[in-house]
């Protein structure tokens, strides 16, 4: 019994030893005793940029930097000196060597001819006015007053639009300067609000005539009831005797161009209005070519007039 209890006494004293030996090599007791030591190592000293060189530039004025902290530059109490008004006002020298400009002078004013020539590679495109109801039958008559533009559309290139103004004043053509490559343009009116204004005419063929300076269009049928079918035929409007009438000659209108210069006044009265007033009285007028006929040395028939009553009956009398 005795035997055992000391085997177990023997035991238990290694195993404490042991444990105690793992302890002591984890614990702290093994570092070395003292406050440790700390070493600081100053850095280099940096250097600063170098001076910037004198590049040199003076002080014409001589100004010198002012101590803020000297008695002397305390603000001073009194006023400001006042500044002249007027003509004794101090004028900057800079300035006042700059000597004065003469006034802008007026606008030009606007020639006293009108010129319609277009630039080498274009065309000149005039339309007769189809739309409004002040024109010689037949008419659309979609529009009471005259058209402000026309547009010209060319269909073949992503419908690029042109304006057209109208070629004088009193005169019922409206023309643009077009590029000669153009084969084809659609019209439309411009009303007075500025937009468009009534249905797209189909197209018409101009390319056998853009090599011309010239090319009219105008309407030659004599009723109503064709207008707005030849107007608007897709794709083509309709062309030919009757029809819509396209040319580069215009002594082969039946509605005179407009003429070319000065415009006319108030108390002028153009061909084409003299030849609607002629057509509204029954009175004959000369036809299509009759002046260019006469100017080569030929003779054309003349129509004779209508019965004085007749003239009187279309009047309404007298």
């Amino acid at each position: 019994m005795k035997r055992n209890v000391w085997k177990f006494a023997r035991v238990v004293l290694v195993a404490v030893g042991f444990v105690g030996a793992l302890v002591s090599c984890n614990s702290h007791v093994l570092v070395e005793s003292g406050q440790p030591t700390v070493v600081i190592i100053d850095p280099p000293p940096v250097k600063g940029p170098p001076p910037l060189p004198d590049a040199g530039l003076t002080n014409p004025t001589g100004w010198k930097p002012v101590d803020l902290t000297s008695p002397d530059a305390a603000p001073s109490a009194a006023p400001p000196p006042a500044q002249p008004q007027g003509d004794a006002a101090v004028v900057p020298p800079d300035v006042a060597k700059i000597p004065d400009t003469a006034p802008d002078s007026p606008p030009d004013a606007p020639p006293p001819t009108e010129n319609l020539k277009c630039p080498a590679g274009q065309v000149r495109v005039h339309f007769r006015d189809v739309w409004s109801n002040t024109v010689d039958p037949p008419s659309l008559k979609t529009m009471t007053s005259p058209p402000s533009g026309v547009q010209m559309i060319d269909p073949d290139h992503n419908y690029q639009t042109y304006g057209a103004r109208v070629d004088g004043v009193n005169c019922t053509y409206y023309s643009v300067c077009l590029s000669s490559t153009i084969t084809k343009i659609q019209v439309k009116p411009i009303g007075a609000d500025g937009c468009a204004n009534g249905g797209q005419s189909g197209n018409f063929d101009i390319s056998s005539y853009t090599k011309n300076s010239d090319i009219w269009i105008e309407y030659s049928g004599t009723t109503d009831s064709t207008i707005q079918t030849d107007y608007s035929n897709y794709p083509n409007a309709n062309v030919g005797d009757g029809k819509f009438h396209i040319t580069s000659d215009s002594t082969t209108l039946k509605y005179p161009a407009c003429k070319i210069g000065t415009p006319p006044n108030e108390t002028t009265l153009i061909d084409w209005a003299l030849a609607k007033i002629c057509r509204r009285l029954n009175v004959p007028v000369p036809g299509r070519g009759h002046w260019a006929r006469v100017a080569a040395g030929q003779k054309p028939k003349r129509r004779p007039l209508a019965p004085l009553a007749a003239i009187h009956a279309r009047r309404g009398g007298l």
